[in-house]
């Protein structure tokens, strides 16, 4: 008998690169605060010149993981380097590539010499340019912490991945290894429980108790990202694996297609660490606009605003099914804007009126922040 379509597991392949991240990121979540300076005080003054060696910039980190694909789901650090190692150059380059442009095609001309950076990005599709401004490339700046990152991966690609490896390794050594030794046990008893509830429950109401930021269509068969544009039907997935993360506060996840399937990774924020504040979620203005920018889920809005309601009731009194309506309360959801509460048997919904009061607050932070960190 095979390997089931579906597991749950607790690997640090993606947690490193999080962690990573998490310590270079200025604008990573408060929660990390004294975990980032116990790191600092960990390790040592080369450390920053090692991280300098691929650009220092946080969005990088969780882009690298895109070159393990090919690699066992759990991996430890002495995996993570010989899969890194050894792979082609090439190879090494256009996994980190796609991972981030999410365009095969434009890859090769790049990796091949054929387009500058600046011209690749010009060419993505218009549906992909949120994706890219989220992370930091769009628009494009020559400056911009990841343009600085992907344009030494494209000319000096050996030397990148040394830096790469050598940072891993001294950051597994001086910090991470003791971070995963101490959250072992709680990350176990997260794999236990996730795997009870995946057996209860249908893939949507799954991935919603995950707080996955994916949408998972009301007929279960497609899963779709928030950003980008990017769907992917369930019958297509051939392996499809659920792991804890404390530091995965962007919740990203991976998706990687071949002629047999596609193999798909959520690292979710593990819920015991989020409720004990160690993992708070900030607020997405991109997301929140896209949430109130439909005029079903602003009239959504404006019901739940007054009083709450359950989804029941919206359904009546908007004339319009309960499995769209449930579709709008999972966008509205996943930008944070809905709280919940038991009331009559159901539950009732109720419009978070403190993130919308701050929402112009967190736009004006979102545009003049620089990309990748600190503001301008």
């Amino acid at each position: 008998m095979g390997a089931p379509k579906f597991a749950v597991i607790a690997s640090p392949r993606f947690e490193v690169f999080f962690a990573l991240q998490a310590y270079l990121d200025p604008a990573a979540a408060p929660a990390h605060a004294a975990w980032k300076a116990a790191a600092r005080a960990a390790l040592p003054p080369r450390f920053d010149a090692l991280v300098a060696g691929v650009g220092a910039t946080p969005a990088l980190w969780a882009g690298i993981c895109d070159a393990l694909q090919d690699a066992p789901a759990a991996l430890d650090l002495a995996g993570i380097e010989a899969h890194l190692g050894g792979l082609d150059l090439v190879e090494f380059q256009r996994l980190i590539l796609v991972g981030l442009l999410h365009d095969h095609a434009l890859v090769a001309r790049l990796t091949r010499g054929e387009l500058s950076l600046a011209k690749a990005l010009a060419a993505v599709p218009k549906v992909k340019q949120e994706w890219l401004a989220f992370v930091g490339l769009y628009p494009y700046a020559e400056d911009a912490p990841l343009a600085v990152s992907l344009n030494a991966l494209l000319t000096a690609p050996r030397g990148f991945r040394a830096a790469v490896l050598a940072s891993l390794r001294v950051f597994w050594d001086q910090v991470f290894a003791g971070t995963w030794a101490g959250w072992q046990a709680r990350l176990d008893q997260s794999v236990r429980a996730a795997q009870a509830a995946f057996r209860a429950l249908p893939l949507a109401a799954f991935a919603e108790k995950l707080a996955l930021k994916v949408h998972v269509s009301a007929d279960q068969k497609v899963i779709a990202a928030v950003r980008g544009g990017y769907a992917l039907r369930v019958a297509d997935i051939k392996r499809a694996y659920f792991l804890p993360s404390v530091f995965n506060d962007k919740r990203y996840w991976s998706a990687y297609e071949g002629k047999a399937g596609a193999v798909v990774y959520f690292p979710y924020l593990e819920p015991s660490l989020a409720a004990a504040g160690l993992a708070a979620d900030a607020p997405d203005p991109a997301l929140i606009f896209r949430a109130l920018g439909d005029t079903t889920r602003f009239a959504i809005a404006g019901i739940i605003g007054r009083a709450p309601t359950t989804s029941v009731e919206l359904a009546r009194i908007l004339a319009v099914s309960k499995p769209t309506i449930s579709h709008h309360i999972q966008i509205m959801r996943t930008a944070g804007l809905i709280a919940e509460t038991h009331d009559r048997g159901g539950v009732a919904l109720s419009l978070r009126r403190d993130l919308v009061e701050r929402l112009s607050g967190l736009a004006l932070a979102a545009f003049h922040q620089q990309p990748g960190g600190g503001e301008t």
